[in-house]
């Protein structure tokens, strides 16, 4: 792994955006931040360079140093040479960074093997010269240097494929594994993404769903600020299972908190996932108007759904599966516009 430049840019004036994008920001921030204060001390912050222009849009230098940051590595394979008892790897779960990370990982291990080889050679190898309880204790003998705590904080989430091949390499039990939950990053004040950039090929080649969640759970954080979106719709398979992974998540916080804001849970005891398929098969000719769903249901069983509130900021929620449209997002805003 080699030092990182430091190239901090400019927060994006967010002021005039429609909806909360401030507070996803700030709570992106906050994510980061607070996966780095849950390791003491001074630390080394290596990261996934496909993750640095986030992190370095979302916190400042000054920022990263207060909670801990002595420097900034790339994680391109290679060792990291600290002198920091902490190092912290922030990585998007990418399986094809795994074999980078295990290579780092074993990098900083031997080189520990060796400074320890020549403190033996220096001290010898008795416990007895540096341990201050002794009798024969001499200040002027430093400890042997000890392998750093490493800890890799997958964002916004880890996925089984990567555990996997941590496993496969031998190193999964080497590190301390955390979850950095950084749903939604904010570009525009009309635009905001969830951070998924190899989305299309994990789900068309990989088969891995792990995209489908964490868009879910981007989409059910952003209601969460805003209120409920009025009415869903989509169209594709991916599309379809993040509609229904909201619902669960929906249902799940109104389970767990039955008085949290009414915003979050709009409806009228009917299906809230307010999914709506554009596609006439499966919807079977039931779409009928205000219809919002291919079946009503309770949102809660037993528990009839509050009120929606006086105004939303969300009214209609698209979601488009990339693989029956990899058209639109070539599309300008007016075309945009128009198909809205």
């Amino acid at each position: 792994s080699r030092r990182a430049e430091r190239g901090f840019g400019m927060a994006v004036d967010l002021s005039d955006a429609v909806i909360d994008l401030e507070s996803a920001r700030s709570t992106a921030r906050d994510a980061i931040l607070s996966a780095l204060d849950a390791r003491p001390g001074r630390k080394a912050l290596v990261m996934d360079p496909l993750f640095a222009p986030t992190l370095t849009s979302l916190c400042t230098m000054s920022e990263l140093t207060e909670h801990g940051v002595d420097r900034l590595y790339q994680l391109e394979g290679g060792s990291v040479e600290t002198e920091c008892d902490e190092i912290v790897f922030m990585v998007k779960p990418r399986v094809a960074l795994m074999a980078a990370l295990n290579e780092t990982v074993r990098g900083v291990i031997l080189d520990n093997e060796l400074d320890r080889a020549e403190h033996r050679e220096q001290h010898g190898d008795d416990p007895a010269l540096w341990d201050p309880r002794s009798e024969t204790y001499d200040p002027d003998v430093p400890p042997p240097p000890r392998v750093p705590n490493m800890t890799v904080c997958f964002a916004p989430a880890s996925t089984d494929a990567c555990e996997g091949e941590l496993r496969r390499l031998g190193v999964h039990d080497l590190l301390i594994r955390r979850e950095c939950a950084v749903d939604l990053v904010p570009l525009e004040p009309d635009v905001f993404v969830a951070d998924c950039d190899e989305a299309w090929r994990d789900l068309a080649l990989a088969g891995d769903v792990s995209c489908v969640k964490q868009c879910a759970r981007a989409l059910h954080a952003l209601q969460r600020r805003c209120g409920w979106a009025t009415v869903v719709k989509g169209k594709g398979h991916a599309a379809k299972e993040i509609a229904e992974a909201m619902e669960r998540m929906r249902r799940e916080a109104f389970a767990s908190d039955p008085a949290l804001n009414p915003s979050l849970f709009p409806g009228d005891g009917r299906d809230s996932s307010g999914y709506d398929s554009s596609d006439d098969e499966a919807n079977d000719g039931t779409n009928d108007g205000d219809r919002r769903g291919l079946r009503f249901r309770p949102a809660h069983p037993g528990v009839e759904d509050p009120a929606p509130p006086a105004s939303s900021s969300i009214d209609v929620l698209l979601i488009i599966d990339r693989d029956v449209d990899p058209v639109t997002p070539l599309c300008t805003q007016l075309t945009y516009e128009g198909f809205v």
